[in-house]
């Protein structure tokens, strides 16, 4: 049978030909289609690290220094320590709050900002800038955000833990980066200082993490705030997480406590103004940045998906029903109704096989100009991801348009070729 459909092929090659160059085409627009939508969907499928559900936030404002009840003396670094304070007792006291954590400048998952880091790793020899994320030792910091631990001290030591100078805690994707396994224990950073050279022990690390809903976990570096910085930064810009006790609703939970925050989260020059789900923070910074065109660029895909399904899957309809004479010999011949619909399908196996192929050799040019589509991170780590590697990545797109057009190609071709099948061969031949 093979040697048929290629002679059959062959000589239709006219045909063939323009089929051929419109699947081609199609291959190529579907690569470039497919390819961003498909990584932002593998970018937001990704687990965020923590229970962002349980999580609320509580936004805080500033009396302005003209504004009747504003206390210059209590706004002195120590005045502003017993602010912090004092905020954080009232919240933990709150009935439906198991923890609670101050959230001080940018540097914490779901930041409006990043800061960035050089540090030497044994693998590294990029000299790559890491992003940096602080917390306030003592402050429940990563028991609120109830990260993954991984091996060594436990999410309370490590809320306690005050880091040194060029001391930092980090998550397993940025131990993989840097020693090839995601062990902290054992691991050691050489610094150089004065021509000495100092080595300063990883002190713990947690799970991949993402900042934000629409990117893939990035590798981080975590440490604690100096103790001199924390007080000036306690400000309107600070914020506090809190996570609920089990069986809390989040509803219910934030329809009460927005009545009794602003009764009672008052201190120093700081009042509570605004209370949130955590996860709603983080779905409203996404839909500000990338939701917009992540939800076009999908519209599109659908829209070309659907127009894919009428074109192609047309053109062979078509051109399969004008094959009535030539199967009405094949069965006049003996052929089975089975049998004609396999040659068919073949056929249009062979001449989608061959377009995707040469499709993706197309694509496969611009690419290593280019680039492929890396969603809404723009770092790369290669090994970490199957987006964030070349020929993986490639692979996994070539695949999936060589799916798509093979189901909708194989679907114009069954419905008629089954229908033509089944035809008398005196009546498929009737106009010959």
């Amino acid at each position: 049978m093979i040697r048929l459909i290629l002679h059959t092929l062959w000589a239709r090659r006219r045909r063939n030909g323009w089929l051929l160059a419109e699947l081609i085409l199609v291959s190529v627009i579907s690569w470039a289609i497919f390819d961003p939508v498909i990584v932002s969907l593998h970018d937001r499928s990704l687990p965020l690290g923590y229970d962002a559900g349980r999580m609320a936030v509580v936004s805080f404002g500033e009396l302005p220094s003209e504004a009747p009840g504003y206390d210059a003396a209590a706004w002195d670094s120590a005045g502003r320590m017993r602010t912090l304070e004092s905020i954080m007792l009232r919240v933990r006291q709150h009935p439906d709050v198991a923890l609670a954590t101050p959230l001080i400048g940018v540097g914490f998952p779901g930041g409006n900002g990043s800061m960035q880091t050089s540090l030497p790793l044994p693998k590294d020899t990029l000299n790559t800038r890491w992003n940096t994320l602080e917390y306030v030792a003592g402050q429940q910091f990563f028991e609120t955000f109830a990260f993954r631990p991984s091996r060594g001290r436990t999410l309370k030591e490590l809320s306690d833990y005050l880091c040194r100078e060029h001391e930092y805690i980090m998550t397993e994707d940025l131990l993989q980066v840097g020693w090839g396994d995601t062990d902290p224990r054992g691991k050691f950073l050489p610094w150089i200082t004065n021509g000495d050279t100092n080595y300063i022990e990883v002190p713990g690390a947690i799970g991949p993490i993402k900042k934000r809903l629409d990117e893939k976990p990035r590798p981080f570096l975590i440490r604690s705030m100096d103790p001199a910085q924390i007080a000036w930064r306690v400000s309107s810009s600070m914020q506090v997480a809190l996570r609920l006790k089990d069986g809390v609703s989040m509803t219910r939970f934030l329809h009460d406590f927005q009545p009794w925050m602003l009764e009672n989260l008052k201190a120093g020059n700081l009042y509570a103004n605004k209370v949130q789900c955590y996860r709603t923070m983080l779905e409203d910074q996404a839909y500000a940045t990338s939701t917009a065109l992540f939800r076009r660029n999908l519209a599109l895909s659908v829209f070309f998906l659907v127009n894919l399904c009428l074109g192609v899957a047309g053109t062979f309809w078509v051109q399969t029903r004008s094959r009535r004479e030539e199967v009405g010999v094949h069965l006049s011949f003996g052929a089975t109704p089975c049998r004609i619909r396999a040659m068919l399908l073949l056929e249009g196996f062979v001449l989608v096989t061959l377009a995707v192929a040469v499709g993706c050799l197309i694509y496969w040019n611009y690419a290593m100009v280019d680039g492929l589509a890396a969603g809404s991170t723009a770092e790369r780590y290669v090994g970490l991801y199957w987006t964030d590697n070349f020929s993986v990545h490639f692979a996994v797109i070539s695949l999936v348009v060589y799916v798509v057009l093979l189901a909708v190609t194989l679907f114009g071709v069954w419905m008629p070729a089954r229908r033509i099948s089944r035809i008398p061969p005196t009546e498929a031949l009737r106009d010959e």
